[in-house]
Formats: C-alpha cells, sequence, structure tokens
C-alpha cells in the first residue's frame, strides 16, 4: 500500500481513474547528468523515472513530501489502488534528491574538469550531451561508443551509482519514495483512506 498527497479531491474526482502519462517529466531536484545516468542503467523491469507517478509508504510521509507547512491543510493523502499491468520500485531515501549518487558523480565531475577543458571543440560539444534534459539510453550508448572522453565518464559514473542496486519492491523500505509506471491502458485511482 502507498500514498499519494494531492490538493483535496472532491467524492467524483477519487472515483475517476488515471492513466499514464504520455509526456516526459524532467527532474526538478536531480540534474540532468545523474537522471541520465539513472536511465541509462535502467533495468528494463524497472519504471522509468521520467515517465512515473511518485508516491510515498505513508499517508504522513506523503504529506510531507506534497506541500510546504503553511500549505499542508490544502492537501488530503490518498491511498493509491492500480488496476492492470504496471511496474513499481522503492528508494531508500524519502526523496531521490537525497541518493547518493547525485553526490559522488557531481564529485566525479569535480574531478574531470581539468580534463573536460582539455578536450577539443568537438569532444566538448559531443561531452554536453552528458547533460542534456532527457537523453535516450541509446544517446548515451553512442557517447560510449564513438567519444572516449565521455565513455570514461560514464564507465566511472555507472561504477560508482548504487540507484538500481538500492531499488526495491514498495514496502521494503520504511520511509523510502516509491514512484510507479503504469503499462498499456493500466489506470489508477486515488482512494480516500482513513487511519484506523
Amino acid at each position: 500500500m502507498f500514498f499519494r498527497a494531492v490538493k483535496t479531491l472532491s467524492v467524483s474526482a477519487c472515483e475517476a481513474p488515471i492513466g499514464a502519462r504520455h509526456t516526459t517529466r524532467l527532474p526538478v531536484n536531480v540534474p540532468y547528468v545523474v537522471d541520465n545516468l539513472w536511465e541509462y542503467l535502467r533495468p528494463a523491469d524497472m519504471p522509468c523515472r521520467r515517465q512515473a507517478v511518485y508516491a510515498s509508504p505513508s499517508a504522513a510521509s506523503a504529506l510531507a513530501s506534497a506541500a510546504t507547512a503553511d500549505q499542508r491543510h490544502l492537501f488530503t493523502a490518498y491511498e493509491v489502488r492500480i488496476e492492470g499491468e504496471h511496474r513499481a520500485a522503492q528508494i531508500p531515501q524519502k526523496d531521490a534528491r537525497e541518493h547518493p549518487d547525485i553526490r559522488a558523480v557531481l564529485r566525479l565531475l569535480q574531478e574531470r574538469q581539468a580534463d573536460w577543458e582539455a578536450l577539443s571543440w568537438q569532444s566538448r560539444k559531443r561531452a554536453a550531451l552528458l547533460f542534456a534534459p532527457a537523453c535516450l539510453r541509446e544517446d548515451w550508448q553512442s557517447l560510449v561508443d564513438e567519444d572516449a572522453a565521455a565513455r570514461a565518464f560514464i564507465l566511472d559514473a555507472a561504477a560508482l551509482s548504487s540507484f538500481w542496486h538500492d531499488a526495491a519492491i514498495p514496502g521494503h523500505y520504511p520511509h523510502g519514495e516509491v514512484f510507479f509506471e503504469l503499462v498499456g491502458a493500466s489506470t489508477y485511482r486515488l482512494a480516500p483512506w482513513e487511519a484506523v
């Protein structure tokens, strides 16, 4: 069981099924280079974070994540009820912005700064793709295949990354962020929930 907190819904809105995202969600709190790394390394059976719906393992944590304290009275936590095929995962951190991969990758970038500055203009233009929003796995694979500097960075960043090793089925971590991706025509509903 997991929860989403949204601005309080009418009873009829709770009954309405919500379908899959058809647009890419760019990260707000995760650098694009890290988001691209996570997508490059994502196992086929794991949800795509760019198409995912985000949730929490408890109503309280959903409310805390959804709004600032002064706005929280406008929000309600609902139980997420998925109907149909989906992929779901949970990480140990309450929010992906707290994942240690972010610091590790940014540290790696700092270590490589002098090397990047010494690259030719053409190599720097290719390497810029590392930082572009919503790069596809195929984009990064092209860099691995075609550019030595980008390949070295990607392989070293991949070796540092623990994001997908940490990811587990929802319910595994008591406070960790949950994210799920609907498959095909699957939907979910937000059901009113009251603590027992």
